[in-house]
């Protein structure tokens, strides 16, 4: 198979992201975290969909994911499409299978494999590679077989023994059940006695329920007569309530009509006093309101005609200020003559101007000559002292890279010493936890696990035959007490064999079969206590089967333990080994017997004390570059000319005279200028204000009037509102009563009549219910007494009832216990089948789990698949280009590798050599996986968990791979970057995954 493009949208951290994928070597680089292994679990999830929750794979946020995955197998180009219920594939453009599983059915068709060994052979997980190599043989072993699927037949040989533990546990149950048979032929005799009872009962109950119904309805008749009265009386007494309640709320609102007939009668009388007041009012107030609208419209005018009489007494202060502040000055008030003399000013201050910037400059060139001359004094002064820095900085250089030499194996001393601890360490945990144990006791003990075994079948052997021996006695017992009985009954013939009998004969037969049964019970007795015997040790062997299981797993440990210090001492001998070499390094970098490191402080300390002199000289020679000396003193020559016998103070005095008088000039033509423009708008005022004065004589007349209206409204005010008061009370009551101002008071009377009416007629109606409440003369005791009497009776009836449904209850729980007894009974017989064909079961499920051993199977797997393993693994191993000849796997997977100068153990080969191992054994597993040639292998962080050696020789070694077309490799160490033909970087930018592609 080879990837070709996958598109992700909304999968994980990828919110939508494209990858084409070339031949050759892709590296997907980016920071942990950043979304590289999501790109594998896209592909994973294209390919096979593996059951993990939906919301664990859509980005956060986000309602759906959508993955396409195009791939070539065969010179076909296939696409699969993944959307939450739209799943398809596409072979060269054609829809071939829709569907979830119709989908990955048809994928694992066309790749020839499934999720399982995809997972295993194609993609190669985190720390798998170091994982190999550093593995115990046993674990390396364990490795393997679990990639291969060998591993499953282990756990299947030791999951059978539970289930044939609980084949037996079943085939004890049926044992035990059948025991049950004689007790439930008993219960089943005396059940169906205790049912003819209770029908007799039940017959008995039914005839006294008939008698009793009968009187409870000739006491229902008379309870039905006694609630009608009562209906009736309750009836009455309501109407009489309701009548009694309405004829309250009449005589309410008959009060309520009074009143206000009172109220209206009194405010005719105030409208009637105040009639000619309350219109006068209305008069003036109208009068008055007229007025006031044009006051208001008058108001603008008279606001103006203020507002000018201020501006023109403002202007004229003003104008007075101004001519006597003109009359200070001397030059009198012809615009133009001022103008010529600031002319001539404006001329004497351009000329000082010219003087006093030759002077600055003549300065600026002076300071500059100096400067020069500083500067070539500084050169001088640090010329040796600036070569000798640039001797020293060299030599610098140079120890920069001993020190950063030096450090770097310093370091990986330091790292050593660290590791030795820590090694240390942990062979010391090991010993103390290895010490603990007796496990010469413990292998003993795990070993005597085979005789148990054998003990147990022994023991299920002879229990099988004691369960066989109890059944043929117990079919004597039951011969021997029917012919006991037969005995009893049988007058003259033997039952047996029909002879003629005697009754000496038959009194002797009777001893000699109650004999035999005497004996027949004893032997049963002792039987079932053997059986029980036999449970109880099989009870025992397997609780110390279990214990001496897990005895096995803690001593399988405790071995793991000791090979584990095994390769903590050896890696002890190595790490002292490598120290040796570094301290032997270390003690090379000495310079005139001084440590490097102190040469080099010695000489940044001399740069240091150096550095101000040789930035001194360095500063002076820039400064220098570039400067013309002689043409500075050609300029200064020139401006001296210009300069004459002015100095700067002399010429800046003369300027700011000058400059003093512009501006008294400059403020006497301002105060000019403005004096003429304040007498124009003087002039616009004035005859504003004579447009004015009639509006002003007129507001004044009116504003008089205005307040005798006030006056006089004042007076009518109290008139007006005793009227307005009255009419707006007529005019409530008339909205009240929904009628006209006029028509009221006699709609009121007219309402007052009516409910005077509906009273007199309802006090009739209450005295006619009163009469005929009298009449039926209903008794509420003798009513109740009569209720329960019924009551009772009732009761009675019920708990008849009740004795009846519990009588019949019984009948129906006997009946149904009968036939489950029955049922048993059936059971029972076919639990005696069951129980031979399970014996025979679990003798063939034993010889089943024989197959499935370490021994068996999982052997002949093992050799099949381990030359297989070794031949694609030294395929890989050719291409390494390593001076080897071939790699050995071992019956127990331990690793040899042969050379022409002898075979060594995986140990004594370089970290670099270690890993190259590694991963042609993975690669040699895959290939046995999928059956031979790879074209595409996905590597998720292949250098994990590797040093620096390591990680360099394997990216000599994909180099180097040329007979896999396709090779990914998922990764955040950079070193990887070198070997890529396409180079897929992936980044997060607030949590969402980018991706860019090179090459």
């Amino acid at each position: 198979m080879i990837i070709k493009e996958i598109k992700m949208r909304n999968f994980k951290s990828h919110v939508n992201s494209e990858i084409t994928f070339n031949k050759g070597i892709t590296v997907i680089i980016g920071h942990n975290g950043s979304g590289k292994s999501s790109i594998f679990d896209a592909m994973h999830y294209a390919l096979f969909k593996p059951r993990v929750g939906y919301e664990d794979l859509v980005t956060k946020g986000k309602k759906d994911l959508s993955v396409e995955l195009t791939f070539e197998v065969g010179g076909k180009t296939y696409k699969v499409v993944r959307e939450r219920g739209n799943e398809r594939l596409y072979a060269n453009g054609k829809l071939i299978a829709k569907g979830s599983r119709e989908v990955t059915k048809e994928i694992e068709n066309i790749l020839g494999i499934d999720e399982k060994v995809f997972t295993n052979s194609i993609y190669i997980k985190q720390g798998e590679i170091a994982e190999l190599i550093n593995a115990r043989p046993s674990e390396r072993e364990r490795i393997i077989a679990q990639l291969l699927g060998i591993g499953e037949y282990q756990k299947s040989w030791e999951m059978m023994r539970d289930v044939i533990n609980a084949f037996r546990e079943k085939l004890n149950s049926i044992e035990g059940e059948l025991k049950n048979k004689e007790r439930i032929e008993k219960d089943i005799k005396e059940k169906t006695e205790e049912l003819e009872k209770l029908k007799v009962k039940l017959r008995e109950l039914k005839e006294e329920l008939t008698n009793l119904n009968k009187e409870l309805t000739k006491k229902r008749k008379e309870l039905e007569n006694w609630d009608k009265i009562r209906e009736k009386f309750i009836k009455f007494t309501s109407k009489l309530e309701k009548y009694e309640s309405d004829l309250k709320g009449i005589e309410n609102e008959i009060k309520k009509y009074e009143d206000d007939l009172q109220t209206i009668s009194n405010a005719y009388s105030i409208i009637e006093k105040n009639e000619e007041n309350y219109k006068q009012y209305l008069s003036i107030k109208e009068e008055l309101e007229n007025i006031r609208k044009s006051l208001n419209e008058l108001k603008g005018s008279v606001n103006k005609y203020n507002k000018l009489i201020g501006q023109k007494e403002n202007i004229e202060n003003r104008i007075n200020k101004l001519e006597t502040e003109i009359s200070n000055f001397k030059y009198g008030e012809d615009l133009e003559y001022l103008n010529s003399i600031l002319e001539s000013l404006n001329e004497k201050i351009k000329q000082f101007e010219e003087i006093r910037e030759a002077i600055k400059d003549l300065e600026r060139i002076n300071e500059k000559l100096e400067e020069i001359n500083n500067y070539k004094k500084i050169i001088n002064e640090n010329k040796e002292l600036y070569e000798k820095y640039l001797k020293l900085e060299k030599e610098k250089d140079n120890l920069e890279k001993m020190v950063n030499e030096f450090a770097t194996l310093k370091e990986k001393y330091n790292s050593i010493v660290k590791d030795l601890k820590n090694l240390d360490k942990k062979k010391n945990e090991l010993l103390d936890e290895i010490s603990q144990h007796n496990i010469k006791e413990m292998e003993e003990k795990v070993k005597e696990m085979n005789d148990l075994e054998k003990k147990l079948n022994e023991i299920y052997e002879k229990k099988n035959k004691i369960q066989e021996n109890i059944g043929e006695v117990r079919s004597k017992i039951n011969a021997l007490k029917k012919a006991l009985n037969e005995i009893e009954k049988v007058e003259g013939r033997c039952p047996v064999c029909n002879s003629e009998i005697s009754e000496e004969k038959k009194k002797e037969l009777k001893e000699e079969y109650s004999k035999n049964l005497k004996e027949e019970e004893e032997r049963l007795k002792d039987l079932s206590k053997k059986l029980e015997e036999c449970n109880k040790e099989i009870e025992n062997i397997n609780k110390e089967l279990k214990h001496r299981g897990r005895l096995k797993e803690k001593l399988s440990a405790l071995k793991e333990k000791i090979n584990q210090l095994n390769e903590v001492m050896d890696e002890i001998k190595k790490k002292k080994d490598e120290m040796k070499i570094i301290k032997e390094e270390l003690s090379k970098f000495v310079i005139d017997g001084e440590d490097v490191e102190k040469r080099y402080k010695k000489v940044k300390d001399e740069l240091n004390n150096l550095s101000d002199a040789y930035t001194k000289y360095l500063t002076a020679c820039e400064h220098l570059k570039g400067i013309d000396e002689n043409k500075l003193i050609e300029e200064k020559n020139k401006l001296e000319n210009i300069k004459g016998d002015y100095d700067l103070d002399t010429c800046n005095s003369n300027i700011e005279n000058i400059r003093t008088e512009i501006n008294n000039i400059n403020e006497l033509i301002r105060l000019i200028e403005e004096k003429e423009k304040l007498k124009g708008e003087l002039n616009d005022i004035e005859n504003k204000i004579l447009a004015l004065l009639g509006h002003i004589e007129e507001y004044k007349e009116k504003e008089a009037k205005s307040k005798e209206l006030e006056e006089k409204l004042g007076n009518l005010e109290a008139y007006y509102e005793k009227y307005k008061n009255a009419f707006a009370i007529l005019q409530n009551l008339s909205k009240s009563y929904n009628v006209d101002i006029k028509e009221l008071k006699k709609h009121v009377e007219n309402l007052l009549n009516e409910k005077l009416k509906e009273k007199s007629e309802l006090l009739e109606r209450i005295e006619v219910l009163n009469n005929r409440l009298k009449d039926l003369n209903y008794d509420e005791g003798t009513h109740e007494k009569i209720r329960e009497d019924y009551k009772k009776l009732e009761e009675t009836i019920r708990n008849k009832e009740k004795e009846l449904v519990e009588c019949k209850t019984k009948i129906e729980n006997i009946t149904q216990h009968l036939e489950e007894l029955n049922k048993y009974l059936d059971e029972l017989k076919e639990k005696e089948k069951e129980k031979e064909k399970l014996s025979k079961f679990i003798e063939y499920l034993g010889k089943v789990r024989e197959v499935f051993s370490r021994e068996g199977f999982q052997k002949y797997l093992r050799e099949k698949y381990k030359p297989l393993i070794q031949k694609y693994t030294n395929e890989a191993f050719e291409e390494f280009d390593l001076p080897y000849t071939h790699i050995e796997l071992t019956h127990d997977f331990d690793i040899k590798v042969h050379s022409p100068n002898g075979v060594l153990s995986v140990n004594n080969l370089s970290g670099g050599e270690q890993i190259a191992v590694a991963l042609a054994l993975r690669l040699g597993i895959a290939k046995v996986l999928i059956g031979g040639r790879i074209e595409c292998i996905i590597l998720d962080e292949p250098t994990v968990y590797l040093d620096e050696e390591r990680r360099k020789k394997l990216v000599e070694i994909f180099k180097n791979i040329r007979t896999i077309p396709q090779m990914i490799l998922i990764t955040h160490h950079s070193e990887l970057e070198q070997i890529a033909d396409t180079l897929i970087t992936v980044r997060k930018e607030g949590g969402i995954s980018k991706v860019s592609i090179n090459g």
